[in-house]
């Protein structure tokens, strides 16, 4: 490849790639110093006892479980409120919006909140939500002001996911005569999964890691709620808060690292699990489709086909149900049962069942969110 280049140009290359490759090597070791810091010091303070008591100078305990709920709440709510704002405002943007200075005009104020630091956020929220809105400083205050603070990165990665679906998609759906919403919601969508799911991933790193935003807008309190409703009316500190306070203000940096350690533990939870059930249903399509093509074209070697991904999906079942609701993998489970008497059936019967067995993993693999805020 380098042969016909000159030897300071072949020099060149080899600097660059040694210089690319010894960033590359920094950058990973650096990243796996500080997780390996944080869990070296933070797990020996980790107990039962730490993770489900409150804190308490007459009982002695150093508990975070108020912190935990707050940092759920509050996880929930800016959820449930961004996504739909996002993803809304990226579709508008991609699909809809044809005035190009409009969009430059609303992509430039994305581009500008994305880069404004998170304080201002905080004393802009205490100011709209807390005191002129009336909210007060609770949980409520806190997650409207990180439901700012995320909208640019949640309408960012969905609008460069959704400009990947080629444009054939939608024109061969449209000659089919599908409608506009149509060919988004069943084709545009789904297919560009992947980015708005990154983009839900980095809104709950920085939701988890906000602190100084949430000391404005939550509060600091250390109690805990005695239902839902009244926990987002009421002063509140999150896990990152709370770490704050016991290294700065009570000096407490053993139980400071223990918190470290557990919001770490919770963000390569919900990476993890994202990832495992991303890879999984790609697997596994990618092998129904196998099983489809062998099926209908080489009906004899159909049984064989079918046993080989019926052992994929077995393993595949066992790492699921550990991150997903076990509903949605039985589903799957019962359709790829019902594909055994059907493999020496009518060709038509047999693609209608496989593909509904390709339907209900895609479904899963759409809809499903990181477990650790899924089970609430």
């Amino acid at each position: 490849m380098n042969k016909g280049l000159s030897p300071s140009r072949q020099m060149w290359n080899r600097v660059m790639t040694a210089l690319v490759w010894a960033s590359a090597v920094l950058v990973m070791v650096l990243v796996a110093g500080i997780i390996g810091m944080v869990l070296v010091r933070g797990i020996p303070h980790i107990s039962w006892k730490f993770l489900s008591t409150t804190a308490s100078v007459l009982k002695k305990t150093d508990g975070i479980l108020p912190a935990i709920l707050n940092t759920l709440y509050v996880i929930v709510l800016t959820l449930l409120i961004v996504l739909p704002l996002g993803v809304g405002a990226a579709v508008y943007l991609t699909e809809y919006a044809s005035n190009r200075r409009l969009i430059e005009v609303i992509e430039f104020t994305n581009e500008t909140l994305a880069g404004i630091p998170s304080i201002i956020y905080g004393l802009v929220g205490m100011l709209v939500f807390s005191q002129a809105l009336g909210f007060q400083t609770c949980l409520l205050s806190g997650s409207l002001t990180l439901v700012v603070m995320n909208l640019p990165t949640i309408i960012r990665t969905t609008q460069e996911s959704l400009k990947t679906v080629p444009q054939g998609y939608r024109e061969g759906a449209m000659g089919l005569g599908a409608g506009k919403w149509h060919i988004i919601r069943t084709i545009v969508l789904p297919c560009s999964i992947d980015g708005i799911v990154t983009g839900c991933i980095l809104a709950v790193g920085r939701i988890v890691g906000e602190s100084a935003a949430l000391l404005f807008t939550a509060g600091a309190a250390e109690v805990i709620a005695k239902s839902v409703a009244k926990a987002y009316t009421s002063n509140g500190a999150t896990l990152s808060v709370l770490l704050y306070l016991r290294a700065f203000e009570d000096g407490d940096f053993a139980s400071a690292w223990g918190i470290g350690a557990v919001l770490l533990v919770l963000v390569l939870l919900s990476s993890a699990s994202a990832w495992l059930v991303r890879s999984e249903t790609s697997r596994l399509l990618n092998d129904l489709d196998q099983l489809r093509e062998t099926a209908l074209q080489s009906p004899e070697q159909a049984e064989q086909a079918f046993q080989q991904f019926h052992d994929q999906w077995e393993k595949s079942e066992r790492r699921l149900n550990l991150v997903v609701w076990r509903d949605k993998v039985v589903q799957i489970d019962v359709t790829v049962a019902h594909l055994t008497p059907m493999l020496g059936a009518d060709c038509d019967e047999l693609d209608s069942e496989l593909s509904e067995a390709r339907m209900w993993i895609q479904r899963l693999s759409e809809s499903e969110m990181p477990f650790w805020w899924n089970i609430l």
